[in-house]
């Protein structure tokens, strides 16, 4: 096999690193774009697509005797919250909606009583019926053309919807009917209908026909069941109640807030409106006199007293000053890693004879770790190289420290990569348990092995490429057991906090990148004990080796990788650790 020149393997892979963070952002724009194409029915685009699997939106119907109520939390985080009226027009209903400053339609009631509202839930793919008539008005439209639960099951049943579908239509009318209407597991369209007569039907952000696409099991769900349960007659069912029930199921934190609240009598045709999770108080709308007053958009917080609007703001801004805070502290440490990078950048000008491809590699891990970068290019590479002992200097811990930074930061490209894809391709809840193995340790083993360790020891030691993958391979199977063992608890947990409690909405987020970065410093504790072993035994340390003399290869000092002979012990050790770890931080995510 013919050896591939180093130059070219460098620029393979300098050109692979660049294209994957041009399609990281070319893929968030684009499917941004298609998200707001197809989401015609009903939630947020931005919350569906940022959140694959939400944690937002409670949605109920209640029947006993006379009595039929429908409530519902709208879960997001922009506080431009509006209700709007369309008016009888040409047969269509009037028709009251609420929503957001854009002035598509979260839910609504019309005059006849029919209410919808929306839970937003992963991509769920949907059979195309060319038969049929393709759909061409979003869900909203059916208040305007609809009465009754049955009308708007027929009308879905008549058209084809070929797009897939990133939410579920909780539907409900003045004659207790309900239906939840989703996209069911054999990719038809499902209908979860609520028992006729006294009941209750109940949607959050989980699909009823299909539990495994969306957020299940779901605590805001098995709340409002038990509380449900507890009608038994119809004295028992009153908007009190059920105001109640929106009341223990509301949601607070910089990512998701209950924005307003509303419980819907549709019997009588009263509104009754909450701010901002504040069940204290609460205006009552009559949606017949709404839609003949046909009144201007009006934000639903001129509603309400000063005291709630101020109380509803002051909660806002914590919220996002809790969130700048902590995006001003990963500021700072980006700020110091740049300057770092510019040291290392004119020490390589005035100091330092180096393979231009062993310098990029630098670049990347200063950039990833800052000031500790820069200190481990002093610690394990210049002063070894000062070494009148160079093979002494190859045993040392200076050089087990070089080793690992080297190999932490094609590992950690990889799990950025890995973590996209979650937000950018596939959701995690969406994934099976072999495409979830693939991105976590395949796309850290292809990056770690195939653009950094490979190309080196095939210049090294003048050998073909795959040779060198060959090679090197046994080494990075432990390498990166042992990097994953404190990658994976460590951005497993923190991308779950982040997307909670500080709205981390994927990698277009900087805390997202801040979370790369303690994966890294994690990782680079959890794999040193195994490089300080193999330098030890006089194995590896590509960072020294490869450098001496400018980078001309030094035959005398040809490098020495474990066998599985040798290895064997390590590499079990490594198993064993990180199949423990995914046990326990499965049993403690779930």
């Amino acid at each position: 096999m013919e050896k591939i020149d180093t130059k070219t393997i460098y620029a393979i892979a300098a050109v692979v690193i660049v294209a994957a963070g041009i399609g990281i952002l070319l893929s968030k724009t684009d499917r941004t774009t298609y998200a707001q194409k197809a989401c015609g029915y009903g939630h947020s685009c931005e919350a569906i697509v940022s959140d694959p699997a939400p944690e937002s939106c409670t949605i109920f119907t209640a029947s006993y005797g006379d009595t039929v109520l429908f409530g519902n939390n709208e879960d997001w985080i922009n506080p431009n919250t509006y209700y709007w009226v369309v008016s009888p027009k040409g047969g269509d209903y009037g028709v009251v909606y609420f929503g957001f400053d854009n002035f598509w339609p979260q839910g609504g009631i019309n005059e006849k009583g029919l209410a919808y509202d929306v839970n937003a839930l992963p991509k769920a793919a949907l059979n195309p019926h060319p038969e049929l008539p393709k759909v061409k008005n979003p869900f909203y439209e059916f208040l305007r053309k609809c009465s009754t639960v049955e009308e708007v099951i027929d009308r879905i049943k008549s058209h084809s919807w070929e797009s897939p579908w990133r939410a579920q239509l909780h539907v409900a009318d003045g004659t207790g009917d309900a239906v939840v209407i989703s996209a069911g597991p054999d990719g038809e369209i499902a209908f979860t209908r609520k028992q006729k007569g006294n009941g209750y039907l109940v949607s959050t952000n989980f699909n009823r026909a299909n539990p495994k696409n969306g957020r299940y099991p779901c605590w805001r769900y098995d709340t409002a069941v038990t509380m449900l349960e507890k009608i038994q007659d119809e004295d028992d069912l009153t908007a009190d109640f059920l105001r109640s029930i929106l009341d223990a199921v509301h949601q607070e934190g910089p990512s998701t807030n209950t924005v307003y609240s509303n419980v819907l009598d549709l019997k009588q045709g009263i509104i009754y409106l909450y701010h901002w999770h504040h069940f204290d108080e609460v205006v009552k709308l009559n949606v017949a006199e709404e839609i003949n007053k046909a009144p201007s958009p009006t934000r639903i917080r001129d509603l309400f007293s000063q005291r709630t609007v101020d109380q509803a703001l002051k909660e806002y801004l914590a919220y996002k000053k809790k969130i700048a805070a902590w995006e001003n502290l990963l500021w700072a440490w980006l700020i110091l890693a740049a300057g770092s990078v510019v040291i290392l950048i004119w020490s390589f000008t005035y100091r330092t004879r180096m393979l231009w491809g062993l310098r990029l590699v630098w670049v990347l891990i200063v950039a990833l770790f800052g000031p500790l970068g820069l200190m481990s290019y002093s610690y394990s590479y210049r002063q070894p190289l000062r070494s009148s002992d160079l093979q002494a200097a190859l045993a040392s811990r200076k050089c087990a420290f070089g080793e690992t930074m080297f190999g932490v930061v094609g590992y950690a490209i990889g799990i950025a990569l890995a973590f996209s894809s979650f937000y950018l391709i596939q959701s995690f809840s969406e994934s099976s348990l072999l495409t979830i193995a693939a991105r976590l340790y395949g796309l850290p083993l292809i990056v770690g092995l195939l653009v950094f360790q490979a190309p080196l020891v095939a210049f090294l030691e003048g050998s073909p490429y795959w040779a060198a993958v060959a090679r090197r391979f046994i080494t990075e199977i432990i390498s990166l057991n042992f990097v994953l063992v404190g990658m994976l608890p460590v951005g497993g947990i923190l991308m779950s906090l982040c997307e909670t409690h500080l709205g981390m909405s994927g990698p277009g987020s900087a805390l997202f990148w801040g979370v790369i970065i303690l994966c890294a410093f994690a990782g680079a504790i959890t794999v040193y004990p195994f490089n300080a072993w193999m330098a030890r035994h006089g194995l590896g340390c590509l960072p020294v080796h490869s450098l001496a003399d400018g980078g001309t290869k030094q035959k005398e000092n040809a490098m020495v990788l474990p066998s599985l002979r040798i290895a064997w012990g390590a590499l079990l050790l490594s198993c064993a650790s990180l199949i423990g770890t995914i046990v326990l931080l499965f049993s403690n995510l779930t």
